[in-house]
């Protein structure tokens, strides 16, 4: 009898120590979620962004009026940019995430990249966006049916 307990009493040790190091191997292996600040985000200066706000023709204003159209059914398209042609598009946060093709100089297949910019304001008319890649501040502006341009 004093057997039988002292192997129910071992067992039951070991058990809970397992469990114990299971529990602590978890948490040593989760990945930490990145914090605003180490993404280059000042917390409390941004607020979640509604994807009906980014639904539309977003360009550059510059000579070469470069952009991106964002439809509602989460297609995206390229403007003005054949060698960079946008498929599909996603909003996580305030993460904008553009997927397509890097086509380079047009005769290849291309590789498929998906560019993170961080969505820093929306207005009606303009879009700030930061490139997580190039750390790069990008200004879009709307294009509306009264200054379409052909793309």
């Amino acid at each position: 009898m004093r057997t039988i307990i002292l192997t129910i009493l071992v067992s039951s040790l070991f058990l809970i120590s397992c469990k114990k190091e299971i529990k602590e191997e978890q948490n040593q292996n989760s990945v930490p979620t990145p914090s605003l600040d180490s993404v280059g985000i000042s917390a409390g200066k941004e607020s979640k962004i509604s994807t009906t706000e980014l639904i539309g023709s977003w360009i550059i204003d510059d000579q070469y009026q470069a952009g991106f159209k964002l439809k509602e059914n989460g297609i995206a398209e390229s403007i003005n940019m054949a060698t960079l042609p946008y498929s599909k598009w996603e909003l996580k946060d305030n993460l904008l995430l553009l997927h397509g093709l890097s086509i380079g100089n047009g005769n290849g297949n291309g590789d498929q990249i998906v560019d993170s910019l961080h969505v820093q304001s929306v207005t009606g008319q303009e879009l700030r966006l930061k490139n997580n890649r190039t750390k790069r501040n990008l200004v879009y502006v709307k294009l509306d049916s009264t200054r379409r341009k052909d793309h």
